[in-house]
């Protein structure tokens, strides 16, 4: 490092000798003064790299790029983190997410919900891309004969009985997911075969990202406001890599997870959305599809809590200033089905192999 700041006489009158075999001849090299000052560039550049990888402070983050399936994808890894401890996040991404088939995740406590889920599974069973559905009975009470006759009633259905109940336990990464896309859905919404085709179609084209078709939010450590035209958050109807499963229940996230139990909210959405926003460094991603929330039982459930809107935004205080982050703005996207064999015709004019659903 003095070498590189602190000029000397030596080698400021560096001179070179070359001695042919026929003669001797002594230059005095009027560029040994540049070529010494861009060794020295060079030399100080390689110390300030060599303190900088050796200095970074825990919580900072880098960049790291990893090969996937011949596409390269640029994902953020906390740098209290070398690569062999973060392929539990990553393994997954090896299988080839263009050709990913689906798993559905449905949470419930309320038997008066069970009509709700047991239409939503009968919607998801039949779509050609859902390889299975997920149904978390989450409390120790008794369940329901409806959600019971699940497990037997559909080849792709698993009913699970959890002995809490945490909202955490729909993220948990023993849960028996077998695809790249996870599609995560509240008990009290209808969906159509349509939805999840456009929900697949968006997690394909970019797979390290959420997708959402749920109304947005305005979150940060001062609010918790509806905001449908510059939110920064979605509600949970989402679709996202089996991955970020993982990445939510990281040791480093443990506080985050004993919060959201406890906390009267329970903002499992928020911690989950700002987990993986922070690991990825990319917003959660807004695309348009049809569904139907049923309105008498979500008023019956958490959201129809008198003072539901202070404790989000109590939560959204407190899990942003413990991940010591603020939600980037959503992005748009528009939903699009592909179809198979259109055919050109001259009333047609355009002859792209998609349309985007209405």
């Amino acid at each position: 490092l003095l070498y590189c700041v602190y000029p000397t006489k030596s080698t400021a009158n560096m001179t070179i000798r070359i001695t042919p075999a026929t003669r001797s001849t002594t230059l005095s090299c009027c560029y040994c003064k540049a070529g010494n000052l861009f060794l020295r560039c060079c030399l100080l550049l390689l110390v300030v790299v060599i303190l900088f990888e050796s200095t970074t402070l825990p919580g900072d983050r880098y960049l790291k790029e990893y090969v996937i399936t011949n596409e390269i994808y640029s994902f953020l890894e906390p740098t209290g983190l070398n690569v062999s401890d973060v392929k539990h996040v990553l393994h997954d991404l090896v299988v080839d997410r263009k050709n990913s088939q689906l798993t559905v995740i449905i949470a419930s406590i309320d038997a008066r919900r069970s009509e709700a889920v047991q239409g939503a599974v009968n919607t998801a069973s039949k779509h050609p891309w859902v390889q299975k559905i997920i149904v978390i009975w989450n409390t120790p009470n008794e369940m329901p004969d409806k959600v019971r006759r699940l497990n037997t009633s559909k080849a792709n259905v698993e009913v699970i009985q959890r002995q809490n109940s945490s909202l955490n336990n729909r993220y948990g990464p023993n849960l028996p997911v077998h695809t790249g896309a996870v599609m995560i859905l509240d008990d009290d919404i209808e969906i159509n075969n349509a939805t999840i085709t456009c929900a697949l179609n968006m997690y394909r084209a970019d797979p390290l990202r959420i997708h959402s078709f749920g109304d947005g939010r305005h979150v940060s450590r001062t609010a918790y406001i509806v905001d449908n035209k510059k939110p920064n958050f979605l509600l949970p109807r989402m679709i996202f890599d089996k991955s970020f499963l993982d990445a939510y229940y990281q040791q480093e996230y443990a506080k985050v997870r004993e919060y959201v139990d406890t906390q009267k909210a329970h903002c499992d959405d928020i911690a989950f959305a700002s987990i993986v926003t922070r690991l990825t460094g990319k917003p959660m991603v807004k695309f348009d599809s049809w569904m139907r929330t049923n309105d008498t039982l979500s008023s019956a459930g958490l959201t129809g809590s008198p003072s539901r809107f202070k404790d989000r935004k109590e939560c959204s205080r407190d899990i942003l200033d413990m991940l010591n982050w603020t939600l980037p703005p959503v992005e748009y996207r528009k939903c699009f089905v592909e179809t198979k064999n259109v055919k050109k015709t001259k009333n047609v004019k355009k002859t792209k192999n998609h349309k985007r659903l209405k």
